[in-house]
């Protein structure tokens, strides 16, 4: 057995006491290296994609509905007031009844002590060209009154106040603006369903391409971001921001 000689013995001795007798300090460092910021910017733009992608189902999924429509032009044939219904926004329990009707119009006020109604206009237009077979259609706002059955009526007010008799002047002053027997405007019919026939376009096809191709773009380079990282990154071990230094002996 080969023995360790003695004053080896003693420095090994005095190097353990050393250690003992002195403190370890911890220093905290603060900036992250090269790596783990790009590893956040990556995991941020990830967050903000998936956040983004409400605001595209509030446009594709009404979008959808207009990308089939074609300009045409409609003539009033009549204009009629076809009972009460309740006021697009809230209804009697005071929730939400339909998220995309929400989007684009106004919410009865909760302080409302009731739901507010009002007089559900229908105008029947004849339209040329006609895409369909029908010869008189029931106008409607813009796209979002076909991706929820909150109203079939022709107005959806822009606010829902508590006050019906207010609600029902800006119904009957629509009717003297937009219905009015003979009158012709320019409007839109849909090639796909020419049931759907409408006064104004509330999004465009470029609305929509944005709409989806920031989010997905935003998605796809967190997805390729994050795979660099790992492949950079793979097996290491790293502390992020704590790191152990020993003081000098």
């Amino acid at each position: 057995m080969t023995k360790t000689p003695k004053n080896r013995i003693s420095q090994i001795q005095r190097n353990v006491e050393d250690v003992a007798n002195k403190t370890l300090p911890i220093s905290i460092c603060g900036c992250p290296g090269p790596s783990q910021f790009s590893l956040a910017v990556v995991t941020l733009l990830f967050i903000l994609s998936c956040v983004s992608l409400v605001y595209t189902i509030l446009i594709v999924c009404p979008g959808m509905k207009s990308y089939y429509f074609a300009e045409t032009n409609c003539t009033v044939m009549e204009s009629r007031i076809n009972g009460e219904v309740l006021c697009p926004g809230k209804g009697p329990d005071k929730t939400q009844s339909n998220s995309l009707e929400n989007h684009h119009h106004g919410q009865m006020s909760d302080k409302c002590p009731s739901p507010s109604t009002l007089k559900c206009l229908e105008i029947v237009v004849a339209v040329e060209p006609n895409y369909g077979e029908q010869p008189y259609y029931l106008l409607h706002p813009n796209e979002y009154s076909f991706v929820t059955d909150i109203l079939s009526c022709s107005y959806h007010p822009p606010e829902c106040a508590c006050n019906n008799t207010i609600i029902n002047l800006s119904v009957d002053f629509y009717k003297l603006e937009w219905g009015r027997p003979g009158q012709q405007f320019p409007c839109f019919q849909s090639t796909e369903n020419p049931l759907h026939v409408a006064k104004d376009r509330a999004i465009k096809t470029s609305q929509m391409v944005h709409a989806t191709l920031w989010p997905a773009l935003g998605i796809s380079t967190a997805f390729i971001g994050c795979t660099i990282f790992w492949f950079f990154n793979n097996g290491k071990t790293q502390r992020l921001f704590i790191y152990n230094s020993f003081a000098q002996n």
